[in-house]
């Protein structure tokens, strides 16, 4: 970024050679208990943001990481910030005068939420290529986007698109989590941002949904394996294809496979699949193979779905190994 990293954090710095999270942070508002909001209920604040639970699930497992994007001079930036270092997470950003952008979730049910952004004019909207420190992208071994901060406006878009070309350039790995909201862009907007982010990319998550828009109806046809297969055929090395609970697609190593998520009681879905990427990249950037990869990427997921909020309860590297499904999960 423009402004160098603020040196106060007393956490770690990020070291060459981790990863680079691009992307927005926003504040999430909660309903705590389920219903319509209304005078009286009560709303959990915490950190979020695709990138940023990647990040903290990244750093947790035990890899160098570091944040960067633009973050608000208000209070809630100041929150931000605090939160990102108590996780030993580089905070590499520039403060401006716009809000931070919040989202708004209510649990409607037990069963069913819903979630509103505050986005528009807020301060990861304002971000530009000339924001970048191309230097830390160029230093890192692998770098993070998502297709969220796209969806905020020509100047974010633009700045992933150098970020990228500027990895690429540099030998860095790309590493793309599709990401589509609907609430920020129509399907027909994404389909040409995302397609080309997963043509530059080395991994690419999604969900089935995800690999739609990119891939079109007729071909995102097939199970989560197959899907994988067809994203890979766009350019990146590996795909990760999620279906909700169902079995998670793996196409890696010239091998295409179906994993079986571990028997969970669900608490709270919300991150589920940023946990899954936080959990791959990290067993990617220790060497471990394909196989290891997705055990380790389940294994985080689990802790996400069983535990509130978007990064709360992401485990370390200790507890990955402690409770590690031992039984086979591959269904082929």
């Amino acid at each position: 970024m423009t402004a160098k990293a603020d040196d106060h954090s007393g956490g770690a710095r990020a070291e060459s050679g981790g990863l680079v999270a691009l992307g927005d942070v926003v504040v999430s508002l909660t309903s705590e208990l389920p219903g319509p909001l209304g005078r009286g209920q009560r709303l959990v604040m915490r950190v979020a943001g695709a990138e940023a639970n990647t990040a903290v699930g990244v750093r947790r497992l035990g890899l160098p990481v570091s944040w960067a994007g633009v973050v608000s001079g208000d209070g809630l930036g100041d929150l931000i910030i605090r939160e990102l270092r108590a996780e030993g997470v580089t905070v590499r950003a520039r403060r401006c005068s716009a809000p931070t952008a919040l989202l708004v979730r209510t649990q409607r049910t037990s069963e069913h939420s819903t979630v509103d952004y505050y986005r528009t004019g807020t301060a990861g909207a304002t971000l530009t290529p000339a924001d970048l420190d191309l230097d830390l992208i160029r230093g890192a071994a692998m770098l993070h986007v998502t297709g969220v901060t796209p969806a905020l406006g020509r100047g974010p878009a633009d700045a992933v698109r150098i970020a990228v070309e500027t990895a690429r350039r540099a030998g860095v790995e790309v590493s793309c989590a599709l990401n589509h909201r609907g609430r920020l862009w129509s399907r027909e907007e994404a389909r040409p941002e995302l397609r080309w982010l997963v043509e530059r990319s080395s991994i690419v998550f999604a969900s089935m949904a995800e690999a739609e828009i990119v891939l079109g109806s007729r071909d995102g046809s097939g199970d989560a394996a197959e899907t994988a297969v067809k994203l890979t055929a766009l350019g990146p090395a590996e795909a990760v294809v999620s279906d909700g609970g169902g079995p998670v697609g793996v196409h890696a190593d010239g091998t295409a496979s179906l994993h079986r998520p571990p028997a969970r009681q669900v608490i709270d879905t919300v991150g589920a699949g940023d946990a899954l990427a936080a959990g791959y990249l990290a067993a990617r950037m220790r060497g471990l193979p394909a196989a290891e990869r997705i055990r380790v990427a389940l294994a985080t997921a689990r802790f996400a779905v069983t535990t509130v909020g978007d990064w709360d309860g992401l485990p370390t590297w200790d507890e990955i190994a402690a409770a590690r499904d031992t039984t086979d999960d591959t269904i082929r």
